[in-house]
Protein backbone atom coordinates (compact mmCIF):
# COMPACT_ATOMS: atom_id res chain seq x y z
CA UNK A 1 0.00 0.00 0.00
CA UNK A 2 1.70 3.82 -0.54
CA UNK A 3 0.80 6.48 0.82
CA UNK A 4 -0.10 10.30 0.16
CA UNK A 5 0.24 13.23 2.24
CA UNK A 6 -2.35 16.01 0.84
CA UNK A 7 -2.39 19.55 1.04
CA UNK A 8 -5.03 21.49 1.00
CA UNK A 9 -4.56 25.28 0.11
CA UNK A 10 -6.27 28.30 0.04
CA UNK A 11 -4.80 31.19 -2.50
CA UNK A 12 -6.07 34.68 -3.31
CA UNK A 13 -3.38 35.83 -6.34
CA UNK A 14 -2.77 39.26 -7.65
CA UNK A 15 -5.44 39.90 -9.98
CA UNK A 16 -5.93 41.98 -13.47
CA UNK A 17 -4.35 41.73 -16.91
CA UNK A 18 -0.82 41.85 -16.83
CA UNK A 19 -0.18 40.33 -13.48
CA UNK A 20 0.85 36.91 -15.01
CA UNK A 21 4.22 36.93 -13.65
CA UNK A 22 3.22 38.00 -10.04
CA UNK A 23 0.66 35.65 -9.64
CA UNK A 24 2.74 32.71 -10.67
CA UNK A 25 5.37 34.47 -8.06
CA UNK A 26 2.99 34.28 -5.36
CA UNK A 27 2.36 30.89 -5.92
CA UNK A 28 5.54 29.38 -5.83
CA UNK A 29 6.25 31.62 -2.77
CA UNK A 30 3.44 29.41 -1.23
CA UNK A 31 4.29 25.86 -2.50
CA UNK A 32 7.71 26.72 -1.26
CA UNK A 33 6.12 27.45 2.33
CA UNK A 34 5.29 24.02 2.02
CA UNK A 35 8.51 22.22 0.76
CA UNK A 36 9.33 20.49 3.78
CA UNK A 37 5.41 18.75 4.04
CA UNK A 38 5.47 18.19 0.08
CA UNK A 39 8.85 16.06 0.10
CA UNK A 40 8.27 12.13 -1.01
CA UNK A 41 4.55 11.73 -1.71
CA UNK A 42 2.40 14.74 -2.24
CA UNK A 43 -0.73 15.90 -3.62
CA UNK A 44 -1.56 19.80 -3.41
CA UNK A 45 -4.80 21.09 -4.05
CA UNK A 46 -5.21 25.08 -4.74
CA UNK A 47 -8.10 26.73 -4.27
CA UNK A 48 -9.38 30.39 -3.99
CA UNK A 49 -9.29 33.00 -6.07
CA UNK A 50 -5.74 32.25 -8.45
CA UNK A 51 -6.91 34.83 -11.08
CA UNK A 52 -5.37 33.56 -13.79
CA UNK A 53 -7.23 34.65 -17.46
CA UNK A 54 -8.85 33.25 -20.40
CA UNK A 55 -5.54 34.98 -22.62
CA UNK A 56 -7.46 37.46 -24.33
CA UNK A 57 -7.30 40.54 -22.55
CA UNK A 58 -10.39 43.62 -22.07
CA UNK A 59 -8.75 46.05 -24.34
CA UNK A 60 -8.60 43.07 -27.04
CA UNK A 61 -11.83 42.21 -26.74
CA UNK A 62 -12.98 45.71 -26.99
CA UNK A 63 -10.82 46.03 -30.24
CA UNK A 64 -12.44 42.51 -31.22
CA UNK A 65 -15.71 41.98 -30.18
CA UNK A 66 -15.41 38.57 -31.91
CA UNK A 67 -12.50 37.68 -29.83
CA UNK A 68 -15.00 38.27 -26.60
CA UNK A 69 -18.08 36.84 -28.42
CA UNK A 70 -15.87 33.50 -28.93
CA UNK A 71 -14.73 33.42 -25.41
CA UNK A 72 -18.28 33.87 -24.42
CA UNK A 73 -19.67 31.38 -27.16
CA UNK A 74 -17.28 28.65 -25.82
CA UNK A 75 -18.20 29.11 -22.22
CA UNK A 76 -21.65 28.51 -23.08
CA UNK A 77 -21.14 25.28 -24.94
CA UNK A 78 -18.48 24.35 -22.14
CA UNK A 79 -16.01 23.52 -24.62
CA UNK A 80 -13.46 22.68 -21.46
CA UNK A 81 -10.31 22.21 -24.24
CA UNK A 82 -11.07 25.11 -26.13
CA UNK A 83 -11.13 27.38 -23.37
CA UNK A 84 -8.35 25.57 -21.41
CA UNK A 85 -5.87 26.38 -24.15
CA UNK A 86 -6.45 29.75 -23.76
CA UNK A 87 -6.45 29.62 -20.12
CA UNK A 88 -2.77 31.42 -18.41
CA UNK A 89 -2.88 28.88 -15.72
CA UNK A 90 -2.37 25.55 -18.20
CA UNK A 91 -0.54 27.76 -20.60
CA UNK A 92 2.55 28.28 -17.91
CA UNK A 93 5.44 26.02 -17.45
CA UNK A 94 5.33 23.89 -14.13
CA UNK A 95 5.66 26.98 -11.19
Amino acid sequence: DKSYRLAFVGCHLPAHEGKLEKRNGALRQILDAFQSFLSGEAVVFTFGDLNYRINTTYVDALKDADAWATVVRLANERSIPRLAALDELTRQPQV
